[in-house]
């Protein structure tokens, strides 16, 4: 690259339209622009043996690893792990990859990972704490997820430990309350037993899995209640019949005479 001509801003090289040069003379204001001029121009950095490391297309996308960017920045690379790292060197400073593998891509972090917005304030939306607990809405979640608002979904299924399921209930064996015993404990505590009381539920929620197979169980219990009213209905059924046929068969007799 040849020396060129005074420049309004500075003094440039310039060779078929690429330029180095200062944009300004005026003290602490002045900059150094690379430019490519011409419409298909670009401008490529090197290193190792003159290997290019980066380029800026003529449309200002920039590429690494690749001499054809199609985004404002692409990255390219073969090798097993490709990282896009962002640095806060600050105190308590996260460092975050953006990363490529073979066969996935993810976001990885060695501290906690938000994603927030700016409405009202920048508040937190989604958060992913360094223990692995995902919270929405809440930016200190107690468990795997928490949730502190509506969730609208199509079909939630919940894993259970089978050995919970209470269909110990229908065993010849189980201890099932009289109805005189369930009117006598609700008279006194204001709920069924075994399941919380309202005072109790606003205090420190409920769980789901637990309160499924609790009214598994009264809906169980329930229908042992209605079969054996069945069984006392049809008794009394049985016993109605037979005094009308006993009644009957009187007054046939009584007609007769």
């Amino acid at each position: 690259m040849s020396y060129g001509s005074s420049y309004a801003g500075g003094t440039y090289n310039r060779a078929n339209g690429a330029s180095i040069h200062t944009t300004s003379s005026s003290g602490s204001q002045a900059g150094l622009a690379i430019a490519a001029r011409h419409s298909s121009g670009y401008v490529t950095f090197h290193s190792g043996g003159d290997t290019e490391r980066m380029r800026i297309a003529s449309d200002g996308n920039i590429g690494i690893g690749i001499t054809t960017p199609e985004n404002p920045l692409q990255i390219n690379g073969s090798v097993s792990e490709l990282n896009l790292l962002v640095k806060n060197t600050g105190s308590n400073g996260a460092r975050t990859y953006l990363t490529s593998f073979a066969g996935k891509s993810s976001i990885q972090t060695d501290k906690d990972f938000t994603i927030r917005n700016n409405q009202n304030g920048w508040q937190d939306r989604f958060i992913l704490t360094y223990a692995g607990d995902v919270g929405i809405g809440t930016s200190t979640p107690d468990a795997k997820l928490a949730v502190k608002g509506q969730v609208h979904a199509q079909e939630v299924k919940v894993d259970l430990n089978v050995g919970i399921v209470p269909d110990y209930v229908f065993d010849k064996s189980y201890n099932l309350l009289s109805l005189d015993q369930i009117k006598s404990y609700i008279e006194v505590n204001s709920h069924l037993p075994e399941i919380a009381s309202a005072k109790d539920m606003e205090a420190n929620g409920l769980n789901l899995g637990e309160m499924n197979m609790l009214l598994l169980k009264k809906v169980e219990e329930l229908t042992l209640y209605l079969l054996q009213q069945k069984e006392q209905i049809d008794l009394l059924e049985e016993e109605n019949r037979k005094q009308a046929e006993a009644i009957e068969a009187i007054t046939g007799k009584i007609n007769k005479e």
